[in-house]
């Protein structure tokens, strides 16, 4: 009787436009690929930018950070709306002194320039501190250029991207490349057409054909993916049509 092989729909990553999420996906066995989204550009939270905190001539205040009085005679350093004596003004961390120093305001606390870098999210590519935009994808935090396929190199900024069973970022055609079944014929992988967003693929025998491929290999007539007579008729592992495999069961009768 003939084989009839089953069609499976392998729709590709999705490109649809940002979405918030970055979910890692398991690999894809011989069924359908799973749907990807692209990656999602995340506004960076930036502190309070540096600033200079300013020396001022002050009536009988008290200083923010030790509460004493700040007398007439004694300079005064002016920053985040508050007033400190000058020796009193530093990091909220390592506690150098800030005065004529650039500072940023970090939870209403001063954070000198070093500090303040310790507290940036780390690339997980190159590992420096990400002082502007950042991307977020697989749980990590990257700059957009080290955000790359892992194969080719191409920035995935914007773009679809696969994360393969070791973890590492694909671009969508290296994945393929890597993973997607491969056509028995032909030997290349059966993957989406450019343009469209699945395809099919025939498994017969235990092997995996492209549509195009699956053909009787006598007389390369197209092959049906119907149970008919149109369809495959296997003879000693071999894709054959009904006339092909009759003629071989009768030559072998003959030898």
């Amino acid at each position: 009787p003939p084989v009839s092989p089953t069609p499976l729909s392998l729709p590709l990553p999705s490109t649809s436009p940002r979405p918030s999420l970055f979910p890692s996906l398991t690999p894809p066995s011989l069924s359908p690929y799973p749907s990807l989204p692209p990656t999602c550009l995340s506004p960076f939270p930036l502190p309070v930018p540096p600033s200079l905190p300013v020396c001022v001539c002050v009536s009988v205040e008290q200083c923010a950070q030790c509460g004493k009085p700040l007398l007439r005679s004694q300079a005064a350093v002016k920053a985040m709306g508050r007033l400190y004596h000058v020796e009193c003004f530093r990091c909220s961390v390592c506690h150098s002194q800030l005065q004529g120093q650039q500072f940023y305001e970090v939870d209403g606390k001063p954070l000198c320039e070093t500090c303040h870098q310790e507290t940036l999210e780390k690339c997980s590519v190159c590992k420096q501190p990400i002082t502007e935009r950042m991307l977020r994808a697989t749980g990590r935090a990257f700059h957009p250029s080290c955000f790359t396929c892992s194969v080719c190199g191409r920035a995935l900024e914007g773009q679809p991207f696969i994360v393969d069973p070791e973890g590492a970022v694909n671009c969508v055609d290296d994945y393929h490349r890597k993973f997607a079944p491969k056509c028995s014929v032909c030997h290349e992988p059966i993957i989406p057409e450019e343009g469209k967003d699945e395809t099919v693929r025939i498994i017969a025998l235990e092997k995996n054909f492209h549509v195009k491929c699956y053909r009787c290999e006598d007389c390369g007539v197209q092959l049906s993916t119907e149970a008919d007579e149109g369809g495959c008729y296997p003879l000693d592992g071999h894709v054959l049509c009904l006339k092909c495999h009759t003629s071989r069961v009768n030559q072998g009768k003959r030898d």
